[in-house]
């Protein structure tokens, strides 16, 4: 008789165990739904916000629907809707945390710094207003001391920045490599000729050029897109010339530009980088720059900031260049 009390207790409790197992996961899955509908919900809202029926997308548009695609395909939900959702004030308690934060993290301060600085400097409303998005939500992922957070959303920020400058990815009814190939077209006349007369800037163009072919080999089209632009306004092609170039499919590149040896970047120290790019910035304050330089000496500036010690040197080097500048503490590599 016990012994049948026993088995009778043990499939009791393997059934109560069953039961509290359906409901777990009952109330998983009803959460998971609820955060996936939330998630559905911000991603709607933001298109509709950032990319209206008939307009172009506001800037960093791109950048920022593909990081939250990331998040969607890894099942972060939650990180959907704080990069999508509408921004919550910060409480003072959150400020607080926030700065506790960025005093302990050097590098992430600075790219903040940087990169509202340049909002500010920006001019552009709509753009302006897309930076200091992203720099609030970064300073909400502060407060959450999420730095994987705070650095995606200075990542966009800092992509926004340079879309918003030079027209960055190739947003057009073609394909991206169309567009790229249309603007590298766009520049060929000018390219050539500096090329064959020898031309005082026409180094800097060339290795920005060699850069972006490099990323076209890799269909990073978004960042071939900026480096080409730069170098057509270093060129001399006027700006307005290569928003209108014509982007109907041929993909086709040039041989000049195919041919072009992508830059091996030299690793550096931290000290280097820094100096090169106090330099470039010293020598851009004594003259009187062009848009194109003070873009080279901004993005020198986010990248010792990102700490792409590499990057910082190789643009720090490009900006010199182009301001007949050449030393062997912040030599560009070829």
């Amino acid at each position: 008789m016990a012994t049948s009390d026993g088995k009778n207790g043990i499939f009791v409790l393997i059934k109560a165990s069953a039961v509290v197992a359906l409901i777990v996961w009952g109330a998983v899955a009803w959460w998971q739904l609820r955060e996936a509908r939330r998630a559905g919900e911000a991603l709607e809202s933001a298109v509709a916000e950032r990319w209206p029926e008939g307009a172009p997308p506001a800037p960093g548009t791109r950048a920022r629907l593909l990081g939250a695609a990331g998040e969607l395909g890894e099942g972060d939900f939650r990180s959907v809707v704080a990069a999508l959702a509408p921004i919550e004030t910060p409480t003072p308690a959150g400020q607080e945390a926030a700065r506790r934060f960025f005093a302990k993290a050097e590098g992430l301060r600075e790219r903040f710094a940087a990169a509202a600085a340049a909002a500010e400097e920006l001019g552009e409303e709509e753009a302006t207003g897309a930076v200091r998005d992203e720099l609030a939500r970064a300073l909400l992922a502060a407060a959450r001391r999420d730095s994987d957070a705070v650095e995606r959303h200075l990542d966009l920020a800092e992509a926004t920045l340079e879309e918003a400058q030079w027209g960055g990815g190739p947003a057009t009814d073609g394909s991206p490599a169309a567009a790229v190939a249309a603007l590298v077209r766009a520049i060929e006349p000018a390219f050539l000729l500096g090329r064959e007369l020898l031309l005082e800037g026409h180094p800097a163009v060339e290795r920005l050029l060699a850069r972006a072919a490099g990323h076209v080999r890799q269909r990073e089209y978004h960042e071939a897109a900026w480096l080409v632009r730069l170098a057509g306004e270093l060129a001399g092609v006027n700006a307005l010339t290569m928003h209108g170039v014509d982007d109907a499919g041929d993909a086709e590149l040039p041989d000049w530009f195919t041919g072009l040896e992508e830059p091996v970047l030299e690793e550096v120290s931290p000290e280097v980088a820094r100096a090169a790019v106090e330099l470039c910035r010293a020598a851009a304050a004594s003259l009187t720059p062009s848009e194109p330089v003070e873009a080279l000496v901004a993005r020198a500036g986010r990248e010792l900031a990102a700490g792409r010690h590499a990057e910082a040197h190789w643009f720090a080097g490009v900006a010199l260049a182009t301001l007949g500048i050449e030393s062997g503490s912040a030599q560009a590599t070829q």
